[in-house]
């Protein structure tokens, strides 16, 4: 079982935003009892991985707050995701993180979850 998704590309990456797609084997841990009966990428989940990009793009952060999140759509085995992420600049460390994931369906890409993740970078 993995339980990390396969980064397949990074589309884009500068000092404003990052873009990276990524498949997710449908022997990914986190669909494990997520639910038995339609297994789904637990939000807990998408904000940790939120998380785990903004730290390769930008060095080490720390989470303060959630202000907002909305899952429209479930994320399923088998997919593949557009995980996209910007950021605006608070202070000397804080930093204002905007997600949006998009699930490519039949050549089209449908919003799954949207919201914002306020952080401190952390100096090492």
């Amino acid at each position: 079982m993995r339980r990390f998704a396969e980064k397949t590309e990074t589309l884009e990456a500068n000092d404003e935003s990052l873009h990276v797609t990524l498949d997710l084997p449908a022997d990914l841990i986190w669909f494990q009892g997520h639910f038995p009966v339609c297994a789904l990428l637990p939000g807990v989940v998408q904000l940790q991985w939120v998380l785990d990009y903004a730290t390769r793009w930008l060095g080490p952060v720390k989470l303060r707050e959630v202000p907002s999140t909305k899952f429209v759509r479930p994320i399923r085995p088998g997919e593949t995701l557009q995980l996209s992420i910007t950021k605006e600049r608070v202070n000397d460390t804080d930093l204002s993180l905007r997600f949006e994931y998009r699930v490519i369906e039949q050549g089209h890409s449908v919003q799954a979850s949207l919201g914002r993740l306020k952080v401190t970078q952390v100096t090492r």
